[in-house]
């Protein structure tokens, strides 16, 4: 039988919650414009030595960070695949690739509340069931998390202390051990079976090390750009200092995605990195490089998201029945 949408009976939103909400997007919006003015600032204010470095970046490197954070994109798209395998969904890695990529556009407005529901919305043109959809971006967020708290751990415990850096490791390595284990299905079947909704029928552990290769692949590659563009633009930086910046990129990403304060964590995710980098570059680089990530990242994410959305609008309008 066909399912049919239950009625509505949350009602429209209270004035007092809806006027809430504009307000703290316009604080989120406010906080971003106000970064990104104070970063522009910086770089505009030391134009002449950025300039110069620019200049002189080689284009390889600076081909080499573009495609590093091609990468980067791809692979996150690939841990979202496996943890829809591991909610039990069966879907082509294209189809899921697709889905993941065409709903980061809802990153671009204010909270998480479109990029959510866009994700779980457009997994349902798969066949995706919302239970299993919101497991899989769980499970996927829970993966990019850990293994980004792994890999930026040495650089969050310099500044945070030695206690810190090995809570963010237990933190990183239970997140990803509740997951592989599977010891989250028991209770989440007794819940369904409750609720009277499908349980999980079989549990692999085989889709959480396969989301976990894909979400640290994905973090080296982030972390390479940010290397990658240092030691274009500032070639007197060694190796380990390369590296440290590239840490910081993941933490700065992390920091940014867990605010949930503005849009694509556009202006957290920014200042984070330049604090964090500012001891091992100069400064008005550091802004540079945090502006130059920003377009990469919006430049690569924006219209390939606009093209796999239109792919699966394509899709979903050949599947559907004809009268």
């Amino acid at each position: 039988m066909p399912q049919t949408d239950a009625p509505d009976t949350s009602g429209p939103r209270p004035p007092g919650k809806k006027r809430r909400g504009k307000l703290l997007s316009w604080i989120a919006l406010v906080l971003a414009v106000g970064v990104c003015v104070w970063m522009g600032w910086g770089v505009a204010r030391n134009w002449g030595e950025v300039s110069i470095r620019l200049s002189q970046a080689p284009p390889l490197l600076l081909a080499a960070a573009i495609a590093a954070h091609l990468a980067f994109l791809v692979f996150v798209g690939l841990c979202y695949h496996n943890s829809l395998r591991l909610a039990g969904a069966k879907v082509r890695a294209r189809a899921s690739l697709s889905v993941y990529l065409a709903s980061q556009l809802g990153k671009y407005f204010p909270g998480p509340v479109v990029y959510v529901a866009g994700q779980i919305g457009l997994a349902k043109w798969l066949g995706v069931s919302v239970g299993k959809s919101v497991i899989g971006f769980t499970a996927h967020h829970i993966q990019l998390t850990a293994t980004a708290l792994l890999l930026a751990a040495p650089l969050l415990g310099v500044a945070w202390g030695r206690t810190a850096t090995v809570a963010m490791v237990v933190a990183g390595l239970l997140g990803f051990l509740v997951l592989a284990t599977g010891v989250w299905v028991p209770p989440l079947n007794a819940l369904q079976r409750r609720r009277g909704k499908p349980q999980l029928e079989k549990f692999s552990p085989a889709p959480a090390f396969a989301a976990m290769f894909s979400g640290a692949a994905s973090w080296i590659f982030y972390g390479g750009c940010g290397a990658i563009l240092t030691l274009a633009l500032v070639p007197e930086c060694s190796l380990p200092g390369a590296a440290q910046v590239g840490m910081a990129a993941v933490a700065a990403w992390l920091i940014g995605f867990l605010s949930f304060i503005t849009p694509a964590g556009v202006g957290v995710r920014e200042a984070t990195f330049v604090l964090m980098v500012r001891g091992v570059i100069p400064e008005p680089t550091a802004m540079a490089m945090a502006l130059i990530m920003r377009l990469i990242y919006t430049g690569l994410q924006i219209p390939i998201g606009a093209l796999t959305l239109g792919y699966l609008m394509r899709r979903q309008a050949a599947e559907a029945p004809t009268s």
